[in-house]
């Protein structure tokens, strides 16, 4: 075969992200193969754009049956799969089109790579990374089986599954494509008419359970899993996934004496790992043993980079468990305890790993401007993300903008311009309000269409330009929009100088808190207490006073939950914040009153009565404590952890 790589996909109402995702494999591959499934939007016509193998295909339920139509058109030595949802880094495209010729042997047909699949999940901010078989050879043995969650077979014999690094990037189960595309309950459909008609086998059941527990459905993951792990090998491939995402469920049922248990008779196998101490670190942390917790996380850590730099492969089912989840969960032990240089130590051991981790770099640079200068955080931010290519410099750009500094939104703009990087009107606007820049805001709305699509990351900088030059008529395209007339009322009141006092719902508050929190850091300090003093809620000051205390603007904090302990508003989490600052600083009695108080407001929190029982010294109180941690708690009766205490 003259070709090497042959791409094959299934696609169905695809047209938000087919072209990104065929974009960026130009280069890459020497053929596209399409197989449309049923689009009614214009996917197949964006796929045509790349390439003339766009084939109807008519659906069976059956994601196997698809995937094999679209291999077996294929004519290249190597097929690679991708759903349109993702995209690979374009850095990488050598890497594996160098990599490929040099597997010359006898198994050659039975080989398959699995690669990182980095899925942003959530809000989009957070991620996950696992290894999927994605490349082999272009074999007619080598086909998919199962309906859903579909694995390669090989006729020929057992394939060898060898990782290799090639990053593909899946932004497919972010809440807002979940959503749309209701995923799980389509998966969930399909594996139910797959038993209706086949008898089902442990790894069905295993599939199940998964879909079950995306939705956050334990208990019916729960029953799935064991029906799974009943006479399960330990040899099979995925017996270790399979007996973490069965721990994992008991983790969301709360049942902690089964979880210690099944990490005790079943994971601790595999001590070697990080997954057995990151897990055992989780169950710790959620009982509120933290500095137990945090224990297990660093030897996790430990673990990890003593395999790596052996060149062994340091994880059971994800490198997670050595890297992204001890990092971050170490990130808040230290932040809890105040102690920022060892919280930015582990937030750039979180960026090392995961440099798109927004929320870290947000978090980091938050830190740095409190305490370093602007070249020394350049300096660190251009260690992070050597490559200064457009994706990294739009990051960095963003970011700086969002944590509203003036320098540092100054620098990574000028920098997009010099490297022709797009940016949205949404930024522009933030820059151009940031910066002082009336005239170029001016400009921006001119030529800005806000009929069809009021965002709120175009209606703040809206809000906060109308109150930084005092211009009402800014405001004029909201005022008729009930999503945003408090918003507008508010602005318009602190302008015109009215006395007028509003009361938010709480959906209003988290609107508010945007608008506050950038006022903060775009330091229009008088705007801000101009509009804070027209809005009544003790809500919208505790959301206030416990995002500066998790930001380390302390003497902020504080001022707010002086207010709110005056007029007894204070919320459970800002108990909970001042009865660690009381601790941190050794004040064990004050620590134990915000303690009790916390445990007043959220009585079904375990972690708060742990850390009374951990923290009080009288023998007497401290025993009332565990006692009532145990009549709160009677499930918790008999965990070894409570009776070594």
């Amino acid at each position: 075969m003259d070709k090497l790589i042959s791409l094959c996909m299934i696609v169905k109402n695809e047209e938000k992200t087919l072209s990104r995702c065929l974009d960026s494999v130009q280069g890459l591959v020497d053929e596209i193969i399409i197989v449309d499934t049923g689009s009614i939007d214009t996917t197949k016509q964006i796929a045509k754009r790349y390439t003339n193998q766009v084939y109807d295909y008519e659906w069976t339920n059956d994601f196997s049956a698809a995937r094999n139509e679209s291999i077996r058109r294929a004519t290249s030595e190597w097929i690679l799969i991708l759903d349109a949802d993702e995209y690979i880094e374009r850095d990488d495209i050598d890497v594996l089109r160098h990599y490929l010729p040099t597997i010359k042997n006898e198994s050659i047909s039975r080989i398959a790579l699995t690669i990182p699949i980095t899925s942003f999940v959530g809000g989009g901010h957070n991620v996950a990374e696992g290894y999927v078989a994605r490349i082999f050879p272009n074999n007619s043995g080598i086909t998919f089986i199962r309906p859903i969650h579909e694995q390669l077979s090989c006729d020929s014999g057992e394939l060898e599954y060898r990782s290799f690094s090639f990053y593909v990037y899946h932004t497919g189960y972010t809440q807002e494509t979940m959503l749309e595309k209701n995923k799980s309950q389509r998966n969930l459909k399909i594996l139910e008419q797959y038993s209706s008609n086949h008898k089902l086998e442990p790894y069905d059941y295993y599939t199940i359970g998964n879909e079950y527990k995306m939705i956050k459905d334990y208990e019916n993951a729960y029953i799935n899993y064991m029906n799974a792990f009943k006479g399960l090998s330990s040899a099979t491939p995925w017996y270790v996934g399979c007996l973490i995402s069965l721990i994992d469920c008991l983790f969301g049922l709360d049942r902690m004496k089964e979880v210690n248990e099944l990490i005790e008779s079943k994971l601790v196998q595999w001590k070697q790992y990080p997954e057995y101490f990151a897990i055992k670190a989780r169950w710790f942390n959620q009982l509120g043993f933290y500095d137990e917790a945090r224990v297990q996380y660093e030897e996790a850590v430990q673990i990890a980079e003593k395999l790596s730099m052996q060149n062994i492969p340091f994880w059971l089912i994800s490198s997670d468990y050595g890297r992204i989840i001890p990092f971050n969960q170490l990130v808040q032990y230290y932040s809890r305890k105040q102690d920022l240089s060892q919280t930015v130590f582990y937030l750039i051991k979180v960026l090392n790993d995961r440099p798109y981790h927004y929320l870290s770099l947000i978090k980091l640079i938050n830190l740095l401007v409190q305490t370093e200068s602007i070249d020394a955080i350049l300096q660190l931010l251009y260690k992070l993300y050597p490559n200064r290519n457009s994706v990294e410099i739009g990051l960095l750009f963003q970011v700086s903008l969002e944590v509203g500094n003036l320098s540092l939104s100054n620098h990574f703009f000028g920098i997009s311009q010099e490297m022709s990087i797009d940016i949205s009107p949404s930024q522009m606007l933030q820059f151009a309000v940031l910066t002082g820049d009336q005239d170029k805001y001016i400009q921006i709305m001119k030529n800005l269409d806000l009929s069809s699509d009021m965002k709120l990351d175009i209606i703040l900088p809206l809000v906060i330009a109308s109150v930084r030059w005092r211009e009402p008529d800014y405001l004029l395209v909201i005022a008729n929009d009930p999503t945003f007339y408090q918003l507008y009322i508010l602005a318009s009141a602190c302008i015109n100088e009215e006395e007028l006092i509003i009361s938010p719902t709480d959906e209003e508050v988290d609107m508010l808190m945007r608008l506050f929190i950038e006022l903060f850091n775009y330091k229009l300090y008088e705007e801000y207490d101009l509009l804070l003093k027209r809005v009544s809620s003790s809500m919208l000051i505790n959301s206030l006073a416990n995002y500066y205390y998790t930001h380390h603007h302390l003497e902020l904090a504080l001022d707010y939950y002086s207010i709110l302990l005056d007029s007894d508003e204070l919320n459970a989490e800002g108990y909970e914040h001042l009865a660690h600052l009381h601790l941190n600083q050794g004040e064990k009695d004050d620590g134990l009153k915000f303690l009790g108080k916390a445990s007043e407001l959220r009585p079904d929190d375990i972690v708060l009565y742990t850390n009374m029982w951990l923290n009080c010294k009288d023998s007497l109180t401290r025993l009332k404590y565990k006692n009532e941690l145990f009549r709160k708690f009677p499930h918790y009766v008999g965990i070894p952890i409570f009776n070594i205490k």
